[in-house]
């Protein structure tokens, strides 16, 4: 599958890990597991791209998937997953990001809500400077909580959450949002509808 279908081989490979933490919520006992699951998942759809290595000087063949990649020059932010693409430094270290995927998972035992949220600060910068194409936030919870508490739990940047059926979740149509977040739990998905001064 090329490169430039990146939205459609996200959609694919999210769709998956929704179906395995739904099916079984503690089949991934750490955001890791998550982690590592969806970018094998990503990697194997992905064509691999030439870079330049900055101290060699010579062309390599990559992956684009990246786990812990930097954000840009003017932050220090790492991102769980990104999908990258050359751009006109060629320096695998500087590449253009047009894919961002954020991931949390947490229980009531475990709750990750303020670091969801920072997640989600951090996809909604990038709304404004133009610079991705498709940021994903996903707060896998293991377990089941009325979806009323999630708006009340993050009212301060979230205005509403829509349930939605995973089979109508897609990053590739036209009207797909820029930045899409998601709580899921194992019996529902709600998906940000609103932000809140965003």
């Amino acid at each position: 599958m090329a490169n430039d279908n990146y939205k459609s081989i996200v959609s694919s490979a999210f769709i998956d890990i929704l179906k395995q933490f739904r099916e079984n919520p503690y089949y991934y006992f750490y955001e890791e597991d998550i982690r590592v699951d969806l970018a094998q998942k990503l990697i194997k759809e992905s064509e691999q791209i030439e870079v330049t290595h900055p101290h060699s000087h010579k062309k390599i063949l990559t992956t684009p998937i990246k786990c812990e990649y930097p954000g840009n020059q003017q932050n220090n932010n790492r991102h769980d997953i990104v999908f990258v693409q050359r751009n006109s430094f060629d320096n695998i270290y500087i590449l253009d990001i047009p894919v961002i995927i954020e991931l949390k998972l947490g229980s009531k035992s475990y709750d990750r809500c303020s670091e969801f949220k920072e997640d989600i600060k951090k996809l909604l910068g990038y709304k404004y400077n133009h610079s991705i194409n498709l940021g994903i936030a996903v707060y896998f919870y293991q377990d089941e909580v009325e979806s009323k508490l999630f708006d009340i739990w993050f009212r301060d940047i979230i205005e509403k959450f829509k349930k939605v059926e995973m089979e109508k979740i897609t990053f590739d149509s036209p009207d797909s949002p820029l930045i899409n977040s998601f709580i899921v739990t194992p019996d529902s998905i709600l998906w940000a509808d609103t932000y809140i001064n965003y």
